[in-house]
């Protein structure tokens, strides 16, 4: 997915054009887009949380806003909204949860988060 990604800024405006969403079509992104892609923290470059074919959450992100080139690495909890946001989040929309297709509670969605692995350092960009 990321040599896709990578590949989509290469192609000739016809041929972006000719995919039929996009970068998302392109490299696969509308299939394997995980849910989590809405917990994400607000960037100004794109982000997308996938699950890798062992099952582990990865995270795939735009170097810069105006970049063609993409850089693929861990989930972080870091990465990720945190509790509080959250929970304004569902405190706004009660149904926000299954209009994201996220189809757990808030307090197992909240157990699932806390057992995401910490950075070794602080998340500075993605």
């Amino acid at each position: 997915m990321l040599d896709a990604a990578n590949e989509f800024g290469q192609l000739t405006d016809a041929e972006q054009d000719a995919t039929e969403s996009g970068l998302e079509s392109h490299a696969g992104l509308d299939e394997a887009q995980h849910p989590f892609t809405s917990l994400l923290r607000e960037s100004h470059n794109a982000t997308y949380v996938l699950r890798d074919l062992d099952g582990t959450l990865q995270l795939l992100w735009q170097e810069s806003s105006i970049s063609d080139r993409w850089s693929q690495g861990p989930l972080h909890r870091e990465n990720l909204i945190d509790d509080g946001a959250l929970e304004e989040l569902l405190e706004d929309d009660p149904d926000w949860l299954a209009e994201v297709e996220i189809s757990l509670s808030a307090e197992e969605l909240s157990r699932l988060l806390a057992e995401l692995p910490n950075a070794d350092g602080p998340v500075l960009s993605f």
